[in-house]
């Protein structure tokens, strides 16, 4: 793999102490990850913990991981449909509403409950999220809340953005290659997948003719 690039440990050596099968402990190889890929595909590592390198055949794909996730989230977002499910919290989580926000509550309550999301109001000037999609943890349910009540989202589409880009894969993150080759494989199936939702590239890519230049071994 290019420097810089990470892969997963060695596979571990046979026998285990408690007589475990040593292939399920160790780690696969590129070849066994393979088939979960496209035909011609190969995952070759992760750079930076940002972005994974992929070898297309004729191509050197570099692939943003959180903007390929959020592809993934917003594709299956919208291929279910607004449906509404939702899990109870075991306690609600508070947050003080200025009155633009609940304003925009109000605007945004059907979008909100098809997600999932189940706001009460107890007191004036505060809201109460007893139930939130089943995706998102309370943290992140109560900062996903409080972006589409600041203006983030107008419309359900707005709201579907907005939670790809919450719940996505962050840069920074390492990955294993069995993590990689799981997102990736999601991300080839996907509509429109060289974009994320707001329209940043998800991959960069360098031909043979690009690299060849750039090697100065053609003009």
């Amino acid at each position: 793999p290019p420097a810089g690039a990470r892969r997963a440990a060695a596979p571990a050596a046979a026998g285990t102490d408690d007589g475990q099968d040593a292939d399920v402990l160790r780690a696969r190889t590129p070849e066994e990850l393979e088939p979960a890929l496209p035909p011609g595909v190969r995952y070759l590592g992760q750079f930076n913990d940002t972005y994974l390198i992929v070898d297309f055949g004729r191509e050197l794909v570099l692939v943003d991981q959180h903007a390929a996730h959020e592809r993934v989230i917003y594709a299956a977002m919208e291929a279910t449909g607004s449906r509404g499910h939702s899990r109870p919290l075991g306690m609600p989580v508070e947050m003080a509403l200025h009155p633009s926000e609940q304003a925009r509550r109000q605007t945004l309550f059907s979008e909100l409950r098809a997600m999932g999301f189940i706001v009460e109001t107890p007191r004036p000037g505060m809201a109460a999220i007893v139930g939130a999609p089943p995706g998102l943890t309370v943290g992140q349910a109560k900062e996903y809340l409080g972006a589409a009540l600041a203006g983030q989202s107008k419309s359900l589409n707005d709201l579907w953005v907005l939670m790809s880009c919450k719940t996505a894969i962050k840069a920074g993150t390492r990955l294993t290659d069995d993590e990689a080759v799981a997102l990736l494989a999601q991300w080839a199936k996907a509509p429109e997948r060289d974009y994320c939702p707001h329209g940043r590239p998800v991959t960069v890519r360098f031909g043979q003719r690009e690299m060849e230049k750039m090697f100065k071994r053609r003009k």
